[in-house]
């Protein structure tokens, strides 16, 4: 894919914005596994420590590889003090918990202090802040997780998905601000890189949620009504984005499709739960042409940027990669 709305400065800001929001999910997800003693922790643990290297490698790429390095050791101590919570958790040791929580309000002090003699821009005390409320939204997911408050715990996380989409942003305006020569706004207006952002976000959220959920589903697990209803929730943004470009009609129209989509997934589930092959091989044929019909409601509502087929072919990989992930 090629893009027109594109800078050095919307790229960066898209390029934090996506690997803290994905934090902020895996984080979400680790903790749940780890309470459950869930097959695959070690493999999200994994995929959590992986984005802390892109992150790591995004910062070196800015301030040099020194720096990368001491960002990968704070951002890998951090997550750290989850996973302590976490296992004190488990244990019903409260002193545990609390130990946790207070080093992870020293590091939030810590981080501060590191993001604040790199970049002015950015004020130790202000950065403290923002952590405080992303360990609170983690921790609240966690805790209402383990206490079976399950609405409450989806409802944090996506809070928590929306606060690090935030604060990717801050990070990305004050090294625009701090490198204006190599960061340039040129080709991207403000409003066009906030939609980009927005889109980027909520359809990024729609795949994370979309394997969790389909997880859920086929393990019979208690949250599975909460986990779909956070990704029907996300659908509702979604509709809300496509309303207010293209009206409600427009928006209604996306939602009944979108939904539509998610539906076929569910019945892939459902089928693969039921070992019924028929079903599974029938989920996907309606996939697949759910990509047709997908891409004739853009082009219809977008004639010269949107092509049926183009579209059609660029959901096939967004299937297949659920799928997979679900197979898997």
């Amino acid at each position: 894919h090629t893009y027109s709305i594109k800078s050095g400065s919307s790229d960066l800001r898209i390029t934090l914005e996506s690997l803290l929001g994905e934090h902020a999910e895996l984080a979400v997800i680790a903790m749940q596994k780890g309470i459950d003693g869930a097959a695959d922790f070690n493999d999200v643990a994994a995929a959590l420590l992986a984005n802390g290297d892109d992150l790591s490698a995004a910062v070196g790429s800015v301030y040099g590889e020194g720096a990368g390095k001491a960002f990968k050791g704070l951002w890998s101590t951090h997550i750290g003090f989850f996973v302590d919570y976490v296992t004190a958790t488990s244990k019903k040791d409260q002193m545990g918990r609390q130990a946790a929580l207070d080093k992870l309000a020293k590091y939030g002090t810590d981080f501060g202090a590191f993001l604040e003699s790199a970049n002015p821009n950015l004020k130790a005390t202000d950065v403290a802040e923002g952590l405080k409320a992303h360990v609170s939204q983690l921790i609240e997911a966690f805790d209402d997780y383990v206490n079976k408050d399950y609405a409450g715990a989806y409802k944090a996380e996506r809070e928590a998905y929306a606060h690090m989409m935030h604060f990717g942003h801050v990070l990305a305006d004050a090294i625009v601000k701090q490198y204006p020569d190599k960061f340039t706004n040129e080709g991207a207006s403000v409003a066009s890189v906030d939609l980009r952002s927005a889109l980027d976000g909520l359809l990024s959220e729609h795949g994370g949620l979309a394997v969790l959920a389909m997880q859920k589903g086929i393990n019979g697990a208690p949250d599975f009504d909460a986990a779909a209803g956070a990704l029907m929730a996300n659908s509702d943004d979604l509709s809300a984005a496509i309303t207010s470009v293209y009206g409600t009609d427009a928006g209604k129209a996306f939602k009944g499709l979108w939904n539509t989509h998610i539906g076929f997934f569910v019945d892939y589930v459902k089928a693969t739960a039921a070992k019924d092959e028929v079903k599974r091989k029938e989920s996907l044929d309606k996939l697949n042409q759910y990509g047709t019909d997908f891409g004739a409601f853009l082009e219809s509502a977008n004639p010269n940027n949107f092509k049926t087929t183009d579209i059609a072919a660029a959901l096939k990989p967004h299937v297949a990669q659920l799928i997979s992930a679900f197979d898997s």
